[in-house]
């Protein structure tokens, strides 16, 4: 396997005009129910349980990214990840109904590649209800494609967009040393 190092891209620009000190975390045992909260009041069904959340936040394969600002959860992101694949899956994301249009998604979005570009992930993957217009216009601004659909996906019975974005053009080979065998004369 090639091994990469990633180019991060700076975040500092989404929150510039944030009048509040945000800080974009790894999400902790102590947020369940902010999390929690956040997710039922996002989603009619196919919701994350607290058994959910407790198990990604400590033995998952994930990562969960919090928005918080002045000490209130805005939104979060749960990432999975598999052993021996390159890919990354957005399992849930979600923003509080008072900071929607804030580009709180479009934060924790971009701070979700970088983990991902950090766990040496390539593309990024994730599903979306084909009614679900205000989220699929968010990945795709951010150049994420349909590849795919999904009949019958979720428990109300809407089909899904499977969406992807490639990361390599954020990747970058690591320089290997040459070593070359020196000759002496016998």
């Amino acid at each position: 396997m090639r091994r990469v190092s990633c180019i991060a891209h700076p975040i500092a620009h989404i929150r510039a005009f944030a009048l509040f000190p945000t800080v974009i975390r790894a999400a902790l045992f102590d947020d369940i129910p902010a999390l929690l909260a956040l997710e039922n009041s996002s989603f009619d069904g196919d919701r994350l349980s607290r058994r959910s959340f407790r198990y990604l936040l400590s033995k998952g394969q994930a990562l969960a990214l919090a928005d918080v600002q002045d000490g209130r959860l805005r939104g979060y992101i749960m990432l999975l990840f598999r052993r021996k694949v390159s890919l990354a899956r957005v399992y849930s994301i979600a923003t509080h109904s008072d900071f929607k249009g804030q580009g709180v998604a479009a934060g924790l979005l971009l701070a979700a590649e970088q983990s991902a570009l950090a766990h040496n992930s390539v593309a990024v993957r994730l599903e979306i209800r084909k009614d679900n217009h205000a989220s699929l216009h968010l990945f795709q601004s951010r150049g994420y494609r349909i590849f795919g659909e999904y009949e019958d996906y979720y428990d109300d019975g809407m089909d899904a967009f499977r969406l992807q974005k490639s990361l390599t053009q954020y990747l970058r080979p690591e320089i290997a040393p040459v070593t070359t065998a020196s000759t002496s004369p016998s």
